[in-house]
């Protein structure tokens, strides 16, 4: 736009005429810290990066192992399929447990998945019961044959139980489901 007449920039280049050249002078930054603010803390809300390396929180155990190793997840529906219908189940307190035992040509370390509907509760409810089992099945696991996959459902009254209930209807659910799966093979 032309500069219009009357202007004190008449004549000047417009982009020019009010740069100053001398830089200001440095000062002290005028906002005050709040009344609760920690003298030694960053001013802003995101603090600075911790040094050096963290050590993992709730991912290993004692022993170094990961909870449930990646070999030991079942992780396709066509697997969890199959465990429910031609597993045997047997059910104690909010837990229901599928047990199959593969045919003896596949020998693989066992598995274990698990099913927790929306029923259960909110996200974190759910989450929270999933990781409680994990943590449990990685024990009895162990004392699974080769070959043995397990798929644990949750139903809604697991949503209020505690670790120890869980454990305990856990592990007796395992074992009356190992019985059956056991008559059913001497019985065939």
């Amino acid at each position: 736009m032309p500069p219009r007449s009357g202007d004190c920039t008449e004549g000047v280049d417009s982009e020019q005429a009010h740069v100053p050249t001398e830089q200001p002078s440095a000062r002290e930054d005028p906002r005050l810290p709040a009344a609760h603010a920690h003298p030694c803390r960053p001013r802003h809300h995101r603090h600075a990066a911790r040094q050096g390396a963290r050590s993992p929180f709730g991912l290993t155990t004692e022993t170094g192992l990961t909870v449930l190793a990646a070999d030991q997840r079942l992780r396709r529906a066509d697997d969890f399929a199959t465990v429910v219908r031609r597993g045997r189940r047997a059910s104690r307190g909010g837990l229901v447990v599928h047990l199959r035992t593969t045919p003896s040509g596949e020998q693989s370390s066992p598995r274990a998945g698990f099913v927790v509907s929306r029923a259960v509760g909110p996200a974190v409810t759910r989450n929270r019961v999933r990781r409680r089992l994990r943590h449990l099945i990685r024990a009895e696991l162990s004392r699974l044959a080769p070959g043995t996959d397990v798929v644990v459902r949750v139903l809604p009254a697991a949503a209020s139980a505690s670790y120890a209930e869980l454990g305990g209807d856990l592990s007796a659910a395992l074992a009356a489901a190992a019985r059956r799966h056991e008559g059913r093979s001497i019985r065939a």
